[in-house]
């Protein structure tokens, strides 16, 4: 199914239940540094600073969705992005690297938290890939821990690395002169993730755009024209 086919209106009620997703605290190390010093700092390659504190549920919800996505196109090879498997492939090096069976998409047999997973929602990308769009259960407090934030995070700092000049001149073309508009800022910045810049063109791939459309807004576009968002 192409995004063509999504009515406007599911993705707009889309966008709004991904705006309304927040922070919070969570349990680990990198939650505790924010708290004491406003950043946390893992090698040379990774940081979450203290504007990260209000994205929690963001990143959280996108590492969430993200797993459940790998594991559909899977089962439905024609639904596959190569190019935005790619970015979930890369994530999933950097954390084996680090946390060998701990790693992103949390499927290696060692896994330490498997009673966890038992708080994600499995049908998500099913009824995204049906024109269904919906993030019921990724607001929930109780899939935010710190290696979903960790991960949720790297996959949208990862996709600015590959994709970022991509759609660098539209989004940097549009937001000067709408800078004060919040909510029609997310509605054009998700339009150009899925009509200009010519991404995510199956629908089950929509909800990513619409975490990396509104997690874009929220650190702020100003930054991201200027290539400074950390």
């Amino acid at each position: 199914m192409e995004t063509t086919r999504v009515d406007q209106e599911k993705i707009d009620q889309l966008l709004f239940d991904i705006n309304n997703m927040g922070g919070g605290p969570y349990e680990g190390v990198s939650w505790h540094a924010l708290e004491k010093y406003n950043s946390y700092e893992e090698g040379s390659q990774f940081k979450l600073i203290a504007d990260d504190m209000n994205l929690t549920q963001l990143y959280a919800a996108l590492a969430v969705y993200s797993r459940n996505v790998m594991d559909y196109v899977q089962q439905h090879p024609e639904q596959k992005d190569l190019l935005l498997m790619d970015v979930f492939n890369l994530v999933n090096l950097e954390e084996t690297a680090r946390f060998r069976n701990n790693a992103f998409p949390y499927t290696d047999e060692g896994f330490a938290h498997k009673n966890e997973l038992a708080f994600f929602p499995v049908d998500l990308a099913r009824q995204a890939a049906e024109g269904n769009l919906s993030v019921e259960g990724l607001g929930n407090e109780k899939i935010r821990y710190e290696w979903t934030v960790k991960t949720g995070k790297r996959i949208f700092l990862r996709f600015l690395f590959e994709f970022g000049q991509k759609i660098r001149d539209h989004v940097c073309e549009y937001y000067p002169s709408h800078e004060n508009e919040s909510k029609d800022l997310v509605t054009e910045i998700n339009r150009i993730l899925l009509v200009r810049a010519g991404l995510f063109t199956e629908s089950v791939w929509i909800p990513v755009a619409g975490f990396i459309a509104v997690l874009l807004v929220k650190k702020g576009l100003d930054k991201f024209c200027k290539g400074e968002i950390v």
